[in-house]
């Protein structure tokens, strides 16, 4: 028979080594049903980063680039490294990411060129987005494009985003404008 405790409120001891802490035992559940209030530990999506480059960022033709993103918004637990680029996962878990770029270019008009931003864990590219971009405008103009997704990672993993293009020349990626540039963005769905 399952025993059930009812309350409407739980307050652990207010002071010592345990403080305001109440244990769940190792391989159990806690079933929450209703709304979770001033939570600073499990139930948050933690960790959690949220980073962008500063500013442009020259990427050549036909090679594979690290994207930099050199600022954050956000990394209480200051996992994400801003000289990089680099996210280094703390615990074995699922993690949900967001990524969104903004590329200048100038296409001949008529041409086609194929675009590609690669997820990269521990260097090796495990998920892309790839575009053939073709073009029928002779001048500069900008393309924008995002990508989400939800990966199983391991602890000590590291997490990179890099970029190909094929287009003749250079391109630059970022934007003065803080609402355009770079970002990349990743917290734990999921403990495993």
């Amino acid at each position: 028979m399952a025993s059930i405790l009812q309350v409407e409120q739980i307050q652990g001891p207010t002071s010592g080594a345990n403080a305001n802490t109440i244990e769940i035992a190792s391989g159990q559940t806690l079933n929450v049903n209703g709304t979770v209030t001033g939570s600073t530990g499990v139930l948050q999506n933690t960790p959690v980063f949220m980073a962008y480059n500063s500013g442009f960022q020259t990427i050549s033709s036909w090679t594979q680039t690290k994207l930099n993103f050199d600022s954050e918004d956000s990394d209480p637990d200051g996992l994400w490294d801003t000289t990089t680029s680099t996210f280094t996962v703390p615990v074995d878990g699922i993690y949900s990411f967001h990524f969104g770029y903004r590329r200048n270019g100038g296409y001949a008009t008529g041409s086609a060129y194929q675009e590609r931003i690669q997820f990269r864990v521990n260097g090796t590219t495990v998920r892309r987005l790839e575009e053939i971009i073709g073009m029928n405008q002779t001048s500069n103009w900008a393309l924008q494009q995002c990508m989400d997704w939800n990966w199983k990672l391991n602890a000590n993993d590291e997490v990179t985003l890099y970029q190909y293009s094929e287009e003749p020349g250079t391109v630059e990626v970022g934007y003065t404008d803080r609402r355009y540039c770079n970002e990349f963005s990743g917290y734990l769905v999921r403990k495993l």
